[in-house]
């Protein structure tokens, strides 16, 4: 039996902001729930000698612009006229998005009219980019870099360097964001949880055994709680003597780490974290929280409420004197006023209920969709300019190209199929 499901899907829209601030050749208009980040940042920036440090927790819908506030650092030092500092980091589930980030961001830039700078002897442009950023009323100037580092620009940067070790690269890396010619100005680095790993590995014994130092964490925490209170100088001094660390090693190790890090990191598409990832995020959190003294500013962003997933590490870091935020995004689907991050849907939903059970129904509701899935491919070309077709086997591909590829339409028009496969 065949049965279809039809769902209209209504827009979703995002409501606006009253910031504008001119980057490069244009200006930008910030959404409501990107100036409350950045205002939180500017609450740091006048806090700085004291303990400014901060957890965020940013829930906003897919597309509202989450990925943009990892500018926000940058904004919020322009308006309260401070330097940016060296930058902050983005830390992605998956390389896959980790890059599509990187394009992002790179992508923005261009569209607001930054020039991108030419980089010679670090291998090209593809891994490593520098935009020329005028920000601001007084057209404050700056030399913007993005750095994507995972398994691809680190071999890429061993290429040209020379180097040995994944570690080598890392440091070449942070000696010419850093230390380098871009002394002082801002990056953001875009990567995934094995290379804070990689560098916190001589620091931390078997660092990637992120359930060992998490064990640990946990017997500190519960140390340092007493009838008094919480003592913060004991739950430190725990970390600092637990098994978990080599402390002749430590400070060489994370001052490389910090300072190719930074102070400011952001664990963005939180939501597609899964339980394999979250221990990861548990661990380089808490390092951050303990290694950077009241200082650390961490956002955790994610389509959906993470409440129950970041709660260990919100009450470690309201312990160590860290200020809490959450920041949701105030979002209609019932019209009103805002930006449309999603115009409306119609999804159609077809599936169907086989006459058999066990492994015979599996193996006949597979054929009836192998076989009805052209009918449908050809409904949707009727309709749509554009039509995407996921399968799971090179037979199937060949089925749908093989009945579909220059059929066509109604109006005159010639289906042209392109088959993708990948690995």
């Amino acid at each position: 039996m065949e049965f279809e499901t039809v769902l209209e899907i209504s827009p979703i829209r995002v409501e606006v902001g009253s910031t504008r601030i001119r980057f490069c050749s244009k200006t930008l208009r910030l959404r409501r729930f990107q100036e409350e980040v950045v205002e939180v940042f500017r609450e740091s920036i006048r806090g700085r000698k004291e303990r400014s440090g901060f957890l965020l927790s940013l829930e906003a819908p897919t597309g509202a612009g989450k990925t943009l506030t990892l500018l926000a650092p940058l904004i919020a030092a322009v308006l309260e006229g401070m330097s940016p500092g060296h930058g902050s980091i983005g830390v992605y589930p998956s390389r896959e998005l980790a890059w599509d980030q990187f394009e992002s961001i790179a992508s923005l830039l261009e569209r607001l009219g930054c020039r991108e700078e030419k980089l010679e002897g670090i291998g090209g442009s593809e891994y490593v980019r520098v935009y020329n950023v005028c920000l601001g009323d007084k057209s404050v100037k700056r030399k913007l870099t993005l750095a994507y580092v995972t398994s691809e620009s680190i071999e890429k940067l061993l290429d040209v360097y020379g180097g040995t070790s994944k570690r080598e690269a890392l440091e070449k890396l942070a000696n010419l964001l850093v230390f380098g010619r871009f002394l002082g100005e801002p990056s953001i680095v875009f990567t995934v949880p094995e290379y804070p790993y990689l560098l916190l590995e001589a620091a931390y014994r078997d660092f990637h055994s992120a359930g060992y130092w998490i064990s640990e964490v946990a017997r500190c925490f519960s140390k340092a709680l007493s009838e008094n209170g919480f003592s913060r100088d004991s739950f430190i001094e725990c970390i600092w003597g637990s098994e978990a660390l080599r402390r002749s090693d430590a400070r060489e190790y994370l001052k490389l780490y910090t300072s190719l890090v930074g102070d400011t990191i952001f664990f963005d598409e939180f939501h597609a974290y899964d339980s394999l990832s979250l221990p990861a995020f548990q661990a380089l959190a808490v390092a951050a929280l303990v290694e950077h003294r009241g200082k650390a500013r961490i956002v955790v962003s994610s389509a959906t409420p993470q409440d129950k997933n970041i709660e260990l590490v919100r009450k470690i870091a309201e312990k160590l004197g860290y200020k809490i935020y959450t920041v949701r995004a105030k979002w209609s689907s019932n019209g009103g006023q805002g930006d449309v991050i999603r115009r409306s849907t119609r999804l159609v939903i077809h599936y169907y209920v086989p006459t058999r059970s066990g492994a015979a129904a599996y193996y006949e509701a597979q054929r009836k969709v192998v076989d009805e899935a052209p009918r449908i491919v050809k409904d949707l070309l009727e309709k749509a300019r554009k039509v995407v077709v996921f399968v799971d086997r090179d037979r199937n591909l060949d089925i749908v190209v093989g009945s579909c590829d220059g059929y066509i339409c109604s109006g005159g028009t010639e289906a042209n199929i392109q088959a993708i496969r990948t690995a």
